[in-house]
């Protein structure tokens, strides 16, 4: 029995081991002097994490591992960086069980993020955005709405994004919650441009449409070389000069059923294609080689999609690095957890205007000895031999026992 335990502890070893590969690594340039850098990600690295951002680890040339701070070009989780600015023309009124904000666009300017920040830890329920040219006839808007805590007094602000819009008249609409409305502290626009610094073009994918006219709908398949994480998608078009029309994002999913096989398409994202908003889709670093567009066309002609644009944001890390040491970034450990460093609690003590470290060398690697520790890590092929003959042991060891029963 005591063979038998200890063959089972070596098999759970060795799968663990098995498990803990790296799937990409970069080698960093040297530093000159010791101190903290900026590590620029590029996209190939952030499109490599599969467990984003977790699965990313920083080694020295002994296999010892280096903290990091993990951050991105705009970081909309610091509340207090954000600009923001007051309309010049708006205000707050109650209608039919809603709280309303007008706003009136006097000096025809762009929007795509709007501000309200709230007392007492309260938000807004099932808050939606109009927009139009004449007040009294205003379109739905879709919008990606993000919570963030303000201050230590409980303030909550909620950042509003939406397609780049030159409406004349905007409205915020927002649920009653209970019997009270949320108290409204101040709210406007914060001034920001869509893509912008903060990401980054990733190459063309390639396009397909098909128009299916018994349904009404158009497809686009859109396709990359490799799996790609995406942040921003501008879809171009310009076949039809006024259109408004509902879309969505899918992916090709399948699911079994009495051993078949079914496919479909998941919707991940739904919105409006407005001819009179620039037409970009957010997301929260999405992630697909392939996944498809659909419009619906109703009784209209279809539109003709002429490319999609997908851009990536640009993430770095800050790290202390010791002066001619090599360092090892390794990237598409899946099964390890986010990394819980002290650095974190120190960003106070790190200089704001930082060297930046470039990537040498990135590679595809089916395994690296040593990943996570110092230590005997094998490679794939002997692990898979150590696995076949500890069944065959195991099997041996069974039959045996088996046969001493039956005696």
């Amino acid at each position: 029995m005591n063979r038998i335990i200890f063959i089972i502890l070596l098999f759970s070893l060795f799968t663990a081991a098995f498990a803990q590969d790296f799937k990409v690594e970069a080698k960093l340039e040297k530093v000159d002097e010791s101190g903290f850098y900026k590590i620029k990600l590029p996209p190939e690295l952030i499109s490599a994490m599969e467990n984003f951002p977790a699965d990313l680890r920083i080694y020295d040339e002994q296999n010892n591992e280096i903290p990091y701070i993990f951050k991105n070009y705009e970081d909309s989780k610091l509340a207090e960086t954000l600009k923001y600015s007051k309309f010049q023309n708006s205000k707050i009124e109650v209608s039919n069980k809603r709280k309303l904000i007008s706003i009136v666009n006097d000096k025809n300017q762009i929007f795509s993020r709007f501000y309200i920040l709230y007392k007492n830890g309260q938000k807004a329920y099932n808050l939606k955005l109009f927009g139009g040219n004449e007040k009294n006839k205003l379109k739905e808007i879709s919008i990606t709405v993000t919570t963030l805590k303000y201050n230590k007094l409980g303030s909550v602000l909620e950042l509003i994004d939406f397609h780049p819009c030159k409406y004349k008249f905007f409205k915020i609409q927002m649920d009653k919650y209970s019997t009270k409305y949320p108290q409204i502290s101040k709210f406007g626009y914060i001034e920001r441009t869509i893509p912008g610094k903060a990401y980054l073009k990733l190459k063309n994918p390639k396009i397909k449409q098909n128009d299916y006219k018994d349904k009404k709908v158009s497809r686009i398949k859109i396709t990359f070389n490799s799996p790609q994480r995406i942040n921003l998608i501008n879809i171009n078009t310009g076949n039809i000069d006024f259109y408004y029309r509902n879309a969505r994002i899918q992916i090709k999913d399948s699911s079994v059923h009495k051993k078949k096989k079914t496919y479909y398409y998941r919707t991940l994202n739904s919105f409006k294609l407005n001819s009179d908003c620039t037409p970009t889709v957010l997301f929260n670093n999405f992630r697909a080689q392939t996944f498809y567009l659909e419009i619906e066309n109703k009784d209209n002609t279809p539109l003709k999609i002429d490319s999609i644009e997908c851009f990536q944001k640009r993430y770095y890390l800050i790290s202390k690095l010791k002066k001619n040491k090599n360092y090892f970034m390794r990237i598409g450990n899946v099964q390890i957890k986010k990394p819980d460093y002290d650095l974190q609690y120190f960003t106070d003590k790190i200089p704001k205007d930082l060297e930046v470290v470039k990537i040498a060398n990135i590679k595809q690697i089916d395994n690296i000895k040593n990943s996570e520790s110092k230590g005997f890590h094998p490679d794939t092929k002997t692990v898979w031999i150590v696995i076949i003959l500890i069944a065959g042991v195991l099997l041996y060891i069974t039959i045996r026992m088996l046969k001493k029963t039956d005696n």
